[in-house]
């Protein structure tokens, strides 16, 4: 018997191909939440999900049964950020080459900053007549990393940042001391960092540099920086990350 497949649809949401104006790459959008125009625009929430091939659906999905359930939490838009194919070896190069500070990866890494700061918002304002309210930008591993070097980067300006398992040794965090004593903000800034208990089975570097993450935040943050750091119990690197944005992702939203 011919089983017939159809389409998994997402409500309310599409992609889009965008090609950077600074470096001229194509990345896939994904958008979640898009409504009708109204004559009234109201700002919106805005949550930008790193490897969005991977992680738009399920976040989305659970951001939007949360603003069902739990309307302060004011039906937010949901940006996937990815790319235009579904190979698994491209899209894991393609994300370090964009999201992994690596000394001789930073100007990758502030490109691919710009085109979010800047192409991706002016065309969901343009575009999909979006009007931004807090923005809040969240990953898991470089993708978690990433948020950090967002923070430190001035032309940012999300209010709100997530960083799952973020690895720091041998990137320009490294000396996460330096960085966080060193961190000037202009506004009110939430921060969610969280680690896995099993993570270091395979990934040692991240659970044995959180620690320091902890203690640099705790010594010099900033005084416009309210953060919370959380360690999941029996969740290793692959199966922290749902749990990781689910809670993250109602803190900074709150």
């Amino acid at each position: 018997m011919r089983v017939k497949l159809n389409p998994v649809t997402l409500l309310d949401s599409s992609y889009h191909d965008l090609s950077s104006t600074v470096n001229n790459q194509t990345y896939r959008v994904f958008v979640g939440g898009i409504r009708a125009p109204h004559e009234e625009s109201s700002p919106r929430p805005l949550v930008f999900v790193l490897d969005g091939n991977w992680l738009f659906a399920p976040v989305y999905e659970y951001l939007r049964v949360l603003s069902i359930f739990e309307p302060s939490f004011a039906d937010p838009v949901m940006v996937g950020l990815g790319y235009p194919m579904d190979d698994v070896n491209t899209l894991l190069q393609l994300r370090d080459r964009d999201m992994a500070p690596l000394p001789g990866n930073i100007k990758n890494v502030d490109q691919f900053l710009s085109f979010i700061c800047d192409d991706v918002l002016t065309f969901l304002q343009t575009e999909l007549n979006i009007v931004p309210g807090r923005k809040i930008l969240a990953g898991h591993s470089w993708g978690g990393t990433f948020p950090l070097y967002a923070m430190g980067a001035n032309k940012s300006g999300f209010d709100g940042y997530l960083a799952s398992s973020p690895a720091l040794p041998g990137t320009v965090l490294e000396n996460i001391d330096e960085f966080i004593h060193n961190l000037v903000l202009t506004k009110e800034t939430k921060l969610f960092i969280s680690v896995g208990s099993d993570e270091g089975l395979q990934f040692p570097e991240i659970i044995e540099g959180f620690p320091s993450l902890e203690k640099a935040l705790a010594q010099h943050a900033p005084e416009k920086l309210s953060y919370r750091s959380v360690m999941f119990e029996d969740e290793n690197h692959s199966s922290i990350t749902m749990a990781a944005l689910s809670k993250g992702l109602r803190y900074l939203l709150a």
